[in-house]
Protein backbone atom coordinates (compact mmCIF):
# COMPACT_ATOMS: atom_id res chain seq x y z
CA UNK A 1 0.00 0.00 0.00
CA UNK A 2 1.01 3.58 -0.64
CA UNK A 3 1.79 5.52 2.49
CA UNK A 4 1.11 9.24 2.68
CA UNK A 5 4.23 11.35 2.66
CA UNK A 6 4.98 12.87 5.99
CA UNK A 7 5.19 16.64 6.01
CA UNK A 8 8.12 17.90 8.05
CA UNK A 9 7.14 19.70 11.21
CA UNK A 10 9.09 22.82 10.19
CA UNK A 11 7.60 23.10 6.68
CA UNK A 12 5.42 26.19 6.08
CA UNK A 13 1.71 25.46 5.89
CA UNK A 14 -0.39 26.73 2.96
CA UNK A 15 -2.72 28.22 5.55
CA UNK A 16 -0.02 29.82 7.63
CA UNK A 17 -0.23 33.62 7.90
CA UNK A 18 1.99 35.84 5.76
CA UNK A 19 4.97 37.02 7.77
CA UNK A 20 4.35 40.43 9.32
CA UNK A 21 7.32 42.02 7.62
CA UNK A 22 5.96 41.05 4.18
CA UNK A 23 2.44 42.21 5.00
CA UNK A 24 3.65 45.53 6.37
CA UNK A 25 5.75 46.14 3.28
CA UNK A 26 2.79 45.44 1.00
CA UNK A 27 0.57 47.74 3.05
CA UNK A 28 3.12 50.52 2.82
CA UNK A 29 3.34 50.09 -0.95
CA UNK A 30 -0.44 50.24 -1.25
CA UNK A 31 -0.62 53.34 0.89
CA UNK A 32 2.12 54.94 -1.17
CA UNK A 33 0.22 54.23 -4.39
CA UNK A 34 -2.97 55.73 -3.01
CA UNK A 35 -1.39 58.86 -1.56
CA UNK A 36 1.36 60.23 -3.81
CA UNK A 37 3.64 62.76 -2.21
CA UNK A 38 2.98 66.42 -2.89
CA UNK A 39 5.54 68.30 -4.94
CA UNK A 40 7.44 70.80 -2.83
CA UNK A 41 9.18 73.62 -4.69
CA UNK A 42 11.72 73.76 -1.90
CA UNK A 43 12.95 70.26 -2.75
CA UNK A 44 13.31 70.87 -6.49
CA UNK A 45 16.49 72.02 -8.16
CA UNK A 46 16.52 75.43 -9.83
CA UNK A 47 16.15 73.98 -13.34
CA UNK A 48 13.34 71.63 -12.33
CA UNK A 49 11.59 74.43 -10.45
CA UNK A 50 11.67 76.64 -13.54
CA UNK A 51 10.27 73.84 -15.69
CA UNK A 52 7.55 73.13 -13.13
CA UNK A 53 6.48 76.76 -12.94
CA UNK A 54 6.57 77.16 -16.71
CA UNK A 55 3.56 74.84 -16.99
CA UNK A 56 1.38 77.03 -14.77
CA UNK A 57 -1.48 79.01 -16.38
CA UNK A 58 0.13 82.29 -15.30
CA UNK A 59 3.42 81.43 -16.98
CA UNK A 60 1.66 80.26 -20.14
CA UNK A 61 -0.35 83.47 -20.33
CA UNK A 62 2.79 85.54 -19.84
CA UNK A 63 4.61 83.75 -22.66
CA UNK A 64 1.62 84.12 -24.97
CA UNK A 65 1.34 87.85 -24.22
CA UNK A 66 5.03 88.44 -24.93
CA UNK A 67 4.77 86.60 -28.24
CA UNK A 68 1.56 88.43 -29.17
CA UNK A 69 2.83 91.95 -28.51
CA UNK A 70 6.25 91.20 -29.97
CA UNK A 71 4.59 90.79 -33.36
CA UNK A 72 1.67 93.24 -33.14
CA UNK A 73 2.98 96.29 -31.29
CA UNK A 74 5.94 97.09 -33.59
CA UNK A 75 3.61 97.13 -36.59
CA UNK A 76 1.14 99.44 -34.87
CA UNK A 77 4.00 101.62 -33.68
CA UNK A 78 5.40 101.86 -37.20
CA UNK A 79 2.07 103.03 -38.59
CA UNK A 80 1.64 105.56 -35.78
CA UNK A 81 5.28 106.69 -36.18
CA UNK A 82 6.25 106.01 -32.60
CA UNK A 83 9.10 103.87 -31.32
CA UNK A 84 7.19 101.66 -28.90
CA UNK A 85 8.43 98.09 -28.73
CA UNK A 86 6.69 96.80 -25.61
CA UNK A 87 3.20 96.85 -24.18
CA UNK A 88 3.34 99.38 -21.33
CA UNK A 89 -0.07 100.15 -19.77
CA UNK A 90 -0.63 103.57 -18.25
CA UNK A 91 1.53 105.66 -20.58
CA UNK A 92 -1.46 107.67 -21.91
CA UNK A 93 0.31 108.33 -25.20
CA UNK A 94 1.16 106.62 -28.45
CA UNK A 95 -0.15 103.18 -29.34
CA UNK A 96 -0.10 102.08 -25.70
CA UNK A 97 -2.32 105.01 -24.78
CA UNK A 98 -4.73 104.13 -27.58
CA UNK A 99 -4.93 100.54 -26.39
CA UNK A 100 -5.55 101.68 -22.82
CA UNK A 101 -8.39 103.93 -23.93
CA UNK A 102 -10.02 101.16 -25.95
CA UNK A 103 -9.74 98.69 -23.08
CA UNK A 104 -11.29 101.26 -20.75
CA UNK A 105 -14.34 101.36 -23.03
CA UNK A 106 -14.70 97.58 -22.79
CA UNK A 107 -14.11 97.63 -19.05
CA UNK A 108 -16.89 100.16 -18.53
CA UNK A 109 -19.33 98.01 -20.51
CA UNK A 110 -18.33 94.92 -18.51
CA UNK A 111 -18.72 96.79 -15.20
CA UNK A 112 -22.22 97.85 -16.22
CA UNK A 113 -23.25 94.25 -16.89
CA UNK A 114 -21.59 92.89 -13.76
CA UNK A 115 -23.47 95.38 -11.61
CA UNK A 116 -26.75 94.55 -13.37
CA UNK A 117 -26.30 90.86 -12.54
CA UNK A 118 -25.39 91.41 -8.90
CA UNK A 119 -21.64 90.82 -9.00
CA UNK A 120 -19.15 92.60 -6.75
CA UNK A 121 -16.64 93.73 -9.34
CA UNK A 122 -13.88 94.28 -6.78
CA UNK A 123 -13.63 90.53 -6.04
CA UNK A 124 -11.80 88.87 -8.91
CA UNK A 125 -10.78 85.39 -9.98
CA UNK A 126 -7.29 85.72 -11.46
CA UNK A 127 -6.60 89.42 -10.96
CA UNK A 128 -5.68 90.49 -7.44
CA UNK A 129 -8.11 92.82 -5.73
CA UNK A 130 -6.54 96.19 -4.97
CA UNK A 131 -7.88 99.39 -3.51
CA UNK A 132 -10.03 101.16 -6.07
CA UNK A 133 -9.72 98.35 -8.61
CA UNK A 134 -12.34 96.16 -10.26
CA UNK A 135 -10.56 92.81 -10.46
CA UNK A 136 -13.56 90.83 -11.70
CA UNK A 137 -14.13 93.29 -14.54
CA UNK A 138 -10.51 92.82 -15.57
CA UNK A 139 -10.98 89.04 -15.49
CA UNK A 140 -14.17 89.06 -17.54
CA UNK A 141 -12.91 91.51 -20.17
CA UNK A 142 -9.73 89.52 -20.97
CA UNK A 143 -11.22 87.57 -23.91
CA UNK A 144 -12.78 90.79 -25.25
CA UNK A 145 -9.49 92.64 -25.74
CA UNK A 146 -8.96 91.38 -29.33
CA UNK A 147 -11.98 93.45 -30.41
CA UNK A 148 -10.02 96.60 -29.56
CA UNK A 149 -6.75 95.24 -30.93
CA UNK A 150 -8.29 94.49 -34.31
CA UNK A 151 -10.11 97.82 -34.48
CA UNK A 152 -6.93 99.74 -33.70
CA UNK A 153 -5.01 97.75 -36.31
CA UNK A 154 -7.56 98.67 -38.98
CA UNK A 155 -7.64 102.27 -37.73
CA UNK A 156 -3.87 102.76 -38.03
CA UNK A 157 -3.25 100.93 -41.29
CA UNK A 158 -3.76 104.12 -43.26
CA UNK A 159 -1.02 105.95 -41.38
CA UNK A 160 -0.64 108.17 -38.34
CA UNK A 161 -3.93 109.21 -36.73
CA UNK A 162 -4.68 111.60 -33.85
CA UNK A 163 -5.83 110.31 -30.48
CA UNK A 164 -9.08 112.30 -30.70
CA UNK A 165 -10.15 110.33 -33.77
CA UNK A 166 -9.36 107.06 -32.06
CA UNK A 167 -11.44 108.04 -29.04
CA UNK A 168 -14.49 108.34 -31.27
CA UNK A 169 -13.64 105.14 -33.12
CA UNK A 170 -13.07 103.13 -29.95
CA UNK A 171 -16.55 103.90 -28.65
CA UNK A 172 -18.07 102.61 -31.89
CA UNK A 173 -16.59 99.15 -31.20
CA UNK A 174 -19.51 98.49 -28.85
CA UNK A 175 -21.85 98.84 -31.83
CA UNK A 176 -20.13 96.18 -33.93
CA UNK A 177 -22.21 93.15 -34.89
CA UNK A 178 -21.23 89.97 -33.09
CA UNK A 179 -22.32 86.39 -33.88
CA UNK A 180 -24.00 85.17 -30.69
CA UNK A 181 -26.56 82.46 -29.98
CA UNK A 182 -26.86 81.68 -33.71
CA UNK A 183 -27.79 85.29 -34.25
CA UNK A 184 -26.14 88.69 -34.57
CA UNK A 185 -26.22 91.44 -32.00
CA UNK A 186 -24.25 94.49 -30.99
CA UNK A 187 -21.13 93.86 -28.94
CA UNK A 188 -22.64 95.86 -26.06
CA UNK A 189 -25.59 93.46 -25.89
CA UNK A 190 -23.32 90.46 -26.42
CA UNK A 191 -21.32 91.49 -23.36
CA UNK A 192 -24.52 91.37 -21.32
CA UNK A 193 -25.25 87.85 -22.62
CA UNK A 194 -21.67 86.90 -21.79
CA UNK A 195 -21.91 88.15 -18.20
CA UNK A 196 -25.28 86.46 -17.71
CA UNK A 197 -23.80 83.18 -18.95
CA UNK A 198 -20.88 83.70 -16.57
CA UNK A 199 -23.36 83.95 -13.70
CA UNK A 200 -25.11 80.76 -14.82
CA UNK A 201 -21.81 78.91 -15.22
CA UNK A 202 -20.58 80.03 -11.79
CA UNK A 203 -23.80 79.13 -9.97
CA UNK A 204 -24.10 75.69 -11.58
CA UNK A 205 -20.36 74.91 -11.70
CA UNK A 206 -20.78 74.26 -15.43
CA UNK A 207 -18.10 76.06 -17.48
CA UNK A 208 -19.69 74.92 -20.74
CA UNK A 209 -22.52 77.42 -20.18
CA UNK A 210 -20.11 80.31 -20.74
CA UNK A 211 -20.82 82.25 -23.93
CA UNK A 212 -18.00 84.56 -24.98
CA UNK A 213 -18.36 87.01 -27.90
CA UNK A 214 -15.32 85.97 -29.92
CA UNK A 215 -13.96 87.55 -33.06
CA UNK A 216 -15.49 85.89 -36.15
Amino acid sequence: STRASRVPDDAPSSESPVPNVVREGADNDARGARAPQKISLATLTASKRAAFLSDSPEASESRAARHYWKHLLPRLSEWQQTEEKNRVPGTREGVNGMLDYGYAILRTAVLRSLAAHGFIAAIGIAHTAKAGSFALADDVMEPLRPWIDRELKVFLQGGKRPMQEWMRQAVSVLQLEVPMNRNKMRLLNAIDVYVRSFADAAMSHTPSLLKIPMLP
